[in-house]
This record gives structure tokens, sequence and C-alpha cells, in this order.
């Protein structure tokens, strides 16, 4: 967990070379905790070696792929978003911290954390009814990134995999969203 951590203290350090590595970061990251997860002890070495270039090469024009990662920095905890196209590296890009999305107020008091833990159909209606939630999870600039995309896959990490953010995806018409999960 701290060598995870200290990774994400260099986001956006050394333009081009950290979203590469942080995106391998996530890969194995995401490896360690599915295997773990799992039960199963995975003895195939390579399992561990996938690397964003490896991801790279099955993208197709037109497609791109965001691991979504939760991360910690300085004691506060972030949701980030490593994109990666079908050419060029990878790119970082801080979305929101964990805090200012749990309190983010939906309507009368009711908090995105409060609905997300509800059982309350009522609360999940106003989590994807708030075009200002879809706001905060695919901000401007990561729209921005992923615009000529017409196929993105995406893995979800931290918060984002109890809330369905493909429902929250402004234009969801003129995209395809898959969720890869393991």
């Amino acid at each position: 967990y701290r060598f995870m951590a200290d990774c994400y203290r260099l986001e956006n350090e050394i333009e081009g070379v950290t979203p590469g590595f942080l995106y391998n970061v996530a890969l194995l990251n995401k490896n360690i905790l599915l295997q773990y997860s799992s039960g199963k002890q995975n003895s195939q070495k390579d399992s561990f070696e996938t690397q964003w270039i490896d991801i790279q090469k099955k993208l197709k024009p037109g497609e791109c792929a965001i691991e979504f990662v939760q991360y910690e920095k300085f004691n506060r905890n972030y949701l980030g978003a490593l994109i990666l196209k079908h050419k060029g590296t990878p790119v970082f890009i801080r979305i929101i911290s964990v805090e200012q999305l749990n309190s983010f107020i939906l309507a009368d008091r009711i908090t995105v954390e409060k609905a997300v833990h509800s059982d309350n159909s009522s609360y999940k209606n106003l989590l994807y009814s708030s075009e200002q939630l879809g706001k905060l999870i695919w901000p401007d600039q990561l729209m921005s990134h992923v615009a000529d995309a017409d196929k993105i896959y995406f893995s979800p990490d931290g918060i984002f995999h109890n809330l369905a953010i493909e429902y929250l995806f402004p234009e969801s018409d003129s995209y395809e969203l898959y969720r890869l999960t393991g």
C-alpha cells in the first residue's frame, strides 16, 4: 500500500513518463487485488508483467482505455483517471478527492455517500439523475481526452465500484462504454 501511495505522489511530475509508470502501477495493483480476492495463486510470471504498452497494442483506432484509480496523496484520498489511446502515451488526470465526492449534495441534504450506501431507491435515483455528479466524475479535462473515441473501455476503482458511472457519462449516445471488472 505504501508503495502505491508513494507512486501517486509523483503524479504529473515527469510529463509523458509518469503517466505510463502510473498506468503500470495501476495494472499491477489491480492484478494483485484480483488474485488475492479470488484466492488463486497464479504461478504464471507474465500475469504480473502486463504493461500499458501491451494494452495499447490491443486498442484499435477510435478506442481508448481508462484505468480509474483511487490513491492517497498527502493523507487524502483522490480519484484519478489514466487514459490510454491507440497511439501516444498515457495521460493522467486527477478527478476529485473522495471526500469531495462523498460529501457532494444531490438534493435535500442527501450526499453521494448516503445515496451509495442506502437501500432507498429514491436516493439511488438522485445519483443517476444528477448532471452535476456526472460532470464531477467525467470532468471536461477527461472528456477532452476521449472526445475522438467512439469506444471507451474503463476499469473502476474505489467508490466507482459502487456507482454505475457509465450512466453518468455525458453524451452517452455518442459513445459505447464497456465496464471491465475482474
